[in-house]
């Protein structure tokens, strides 16, 4: 009964386009690996992280404004 409602859930979800998923995904990636990269790439990340998930979330907020106008 459970999975019978989850499937018709499913069917009513609208599609998400792929523009606006690749930045989250990137960024929830980048989190989990630069930990684990070596030295200067870690540190690179320390300091520029800020900048570069402003600039991701800037790019999905123009994008989400720039293809669905009416939000």
């Amino acid at each position: 009964m459970f999975f019978h409602a989850l499937a018709a859930a499913a069917e009513d979800t609208p599609d998400i386009p792929f523009m606006l998923v690749t930045p989250f995904v990137t960024l929830l990636l980048l989190i989990a690996a630069m930990p684990l990269a070596p030295h200067k790439q870690r540190h690179w990340w320390e300091k520029y992280y800020p900048a570069v998930s402003l600039g991701m979330g800037g790019a999905m907020a123009f994008f989400y404004l720039w293809r669905i106008p009416a939000g």
